[in-house]
């Protein structure tokens, strides 16, 4: 059943191409694809130096302050089991997970003993609390190891190696996982990426997926409700098929709903019926109920985006997310009616959400421009917060809300984040506008002195998010991308307007939105800085994962695509008559997510066309991060050339 929906897709796996195709222009700096070849080397570490030598007085002078501030003792994460609650807390240099007992905290796991520049993105907890499955990811890397740890005495009792996610224990302590293929093949013969669902054993055995094909993605969990699983096939960004079955029985599980629109689970209510939100109509999501073939609307679709929701006995939390961009929550019962609406008192984002093992509450993360984090519970059954960890709060800083009228009319917010008498002279304006990401408010370490320093932040909610929904995450994809340029650079205009001077900042896909920008405006900006970014748009499917972002992006071996593609890609229009801002560029060797030959070859023809350009290549990091330390090294170095650019002194420490 499940080949037999999937297969209607329009995605067609193709070979690589033929880089003698004379479709595609000359690429004069492929070498820098290979990175084992000794003149990669000796380029990575002749630009690095000079990169770092830029900036060293300006960034010696931040990196103390840096480093205090990605050093403060953080807590994320949190996960619910019947002893209590299981959260990441790192600190100076390492990420360390404690467990959370009866108001006691103790130490289960500690990253120093298993390796240098270890980070922890992950874990999963069993519902006894008896085992951890730790997720550690070697100086930023994607790819990494699976630690299963024995709670009690804290031992690491099994390893799984490879791109692991989604782990589920069972009553009888077997593990499902789902593995994703980056290199090789699936063990059906699909080509990577792709992603498969195993059982852990003395042979772990393929359980689910066979057949589906390159560039999906597999996500599963099981019911606090009833035994059986729930999960979610997608295509990219764009289209998924909900899955359900006996958790016991793999080959039971089935695809239930589906198609052309993103689908969400949420939990079961009872053994017969799946409550999950769908974003069809105007793709502003509205929870429904399945029972059986029979699906009900059980809350309508609002005006604002419904970004989450949790199930708490009979009663259904729903985060929105505001006109400005904020999180706030409404809570309903089981037949869909309104009870109540909590706002709160400063811009916020409400990023992660893990209901109790018994329903009874949840815990909810909160973050805002000024706070890392704010951890709040929801007891259902007294229908109250309370605060349970709040880390130190920024002072006197004013968050106000903008808005631009973009190139075909779209009204775009932005975000202007300062202190209460400073000017807007000196901004550094952030943004993404992708992979339906949405950039409400978020704790940025690296934008606190900015701002403690007389900086003004900005960061624009640009089309491609999912800021207003899946029809603006739609506006912004494949040939529409050229709008979320625009949207950009409508808000770097209307910034100027107001006399400021405008350094454009963003990371990944964002790295993308920035350099797309200063090839299309060279004189807007007064410099650009550039992260982790995908730059070559004919390549990308080509390098590491990149296949999987096709159904974003366009497909560079479809002549249609290439076509709108090519129009944007930066690395392909970078003009030898055309002077551009002095830019930043800042990547990581161990970025196994977005190769950093994107990086390499853009500041490559830069400099060949006698542009001002800097590379940074990070050692001990990548795409999901680094150590604090490294991050404050890193970061001191980016915002140093951005202090010099826009001629801000660092205040002393």
């Amino acid at each position: 059943m499940i080949l037999l929906i999937l297969t209607n897709s329009d995605t067609v796996i193709r070979g690589s191409i033929d880089s003698s195709d004379k479709e595609y222009p000359q690429d004069p700096y492929l070498w820098l694809e290979d990175l084992s070849s000794e003149k990669t080397r000796e380029f990575v570490e002749s630009e690095d130096l000079r990169a770092r030598e830029f900036v060293k007085e300006y960034s010696n002078k931040l990196y103390h302050r840096l480093l205090n501030l990605y050093t403060e003792p953080a807590v994320y994460n949190f996960k619910t089991s019947l002893v209590g609650y299981y959260y990441i807390y790192r600190d100076k240099t390492y990420y360390i997970k404690r467990i959370y007992r009866d108001r006691t905290e103790e130490i289960v796991f500690d990253a120093n003993i298993v390796g240098r520049d270890i980070i922890v993105p992950v874990f999963y907890v069993s519902r006894k609390g008896d085992l951890l499955a730790v997720y550690l990811s070697e100086a930023g890397r994607d790819e990494g190891r699976a630690l299963i740890i024995d709670t009690s005495t804290k031992e690491i009792i099994d390893e799984i190696r490879g791109d692991i996610r989604n782990i589920i224990f069972l009553s009888d302590q077997k593990i499902y996982y789902t593995k994703f293929f980056r290199k090789d093949k699936c063990p059906d013969g699909t080509p990577p990426p792709c992603e498969r669902v195993f059982i852990r054993g003395e042979k772990d055995e393929e359980v689910f997926g066979s057949g589906i094909f390159t560039g999906y993605f597999i996500g599963i969990k099981d019911s606090l409700v009833t035994d059986k699983i729930l999960g979610v096939i997608s295509e990219g960004w764009t289209r998924t098929w909900l899955l359900t079955g006996d958790i016991r029985d793999p080959s039971k599980w089935r695809v239930i709903h589906g198609g052309d629109v993103i689908n969400t689970p949420i939990e079961y209510i009872d053994s017969e019926r799946i409550l999950f939100v769908k974003y069809d109509q105007n793709g502003m999501g509205r929870i429904l109920v399945l029972e059986r073939d029979n699906v009900y609307e059980l809350v309508k679709e609002s005006s604002e985006y419904l970004s989450n929701a949790f199930l708490l006995r009979d009663k259904l939390g729903v985060v929105y997310i505001s006109r400005n961009c904020s999180s706030y929550i409404k809570i309903y019962d089981l037949s869909g009616r309104l009870i109540k609406e909590v706002s709160f008192d400063k811009p916020l984002t409400i990023q992660n959400i893990s209901e109790e093992i018994d329903l009874s509450g949840a815990i909810l993360e909160t973050t805002t421009f000024t706070q890392r984090i704010r951890v709040l519970r929801y007891d259902s059954l007294r229908d109250m917060f309370e605060t349970i960890y709040s880390s130190r709060e920024v002072s006197d800083v004013s968050i106000e809300d903008k808005w631009v009228v973009s190139h075909d009319g779209t009204k775009i917010h932005y975000f202007v984040v300062k202190k209460r008498d400073a000017d807007e002279k000196k901004v550094l304006a952030y943004g993404y506008g992708g992979f339906s990401i949405a950039l409400t408010p978020m704790y940025y370490p690296w934008a606190i002195p900015f701002i403690e320093d007389g900086g003004v932040f900005v960061v624009a909610n640009l089309r491609g998010g999912s800021e207003y929904g899946e029809e603006w995450h739609r506006a912004g994809m494949r040939e529409k991308k050229i709008n979320v340029f625009r949207d950009f650079i409508a808000v770097i205009e209307d910034l100027r307007r107001r006399g400021s001077e405008v350094v454009a900042m963003g990371g990944s896909n964002g790295g993308l939105l920035v350099a797309a920008t200063m090839i299309m405006k060279p004189d807007l900006l007064k410099a650009a800085v550039i992260g982790y970014p995908i730059l070559d748009m004919l390549r990308f499917h080509l390098l590491y994962i990149g296949r999987v972002w096709v159904s974003e992006y366009g497909d560079p071996d479809n002549p249609g695509d290439r076509v709108f593609l090519l129009s944007y890609s930066p690395y392909h229009n970078i003009r030898g008559d055309v002077r551009y801002p002095p830019t930043y560029i800042y990547t990581g060797l161990h970025d196994d997510r977005v190769h950093p030959a994107h990086a390499f070859k853009f500041h490559s023809k830069l400099i060949e066309y006698g542009n001002e350009s800097y590379l940074r290549v990070e050692r001990a990091a990548g795409h999901l991060g680094a150590l604090p330390e490294v991050q404050a090294r890193q970061m001191s170095d980016v915002m140093g050339f951005i202090y010099k650019i826009l001629g801000i002194e660092p205040r002393s420490q």
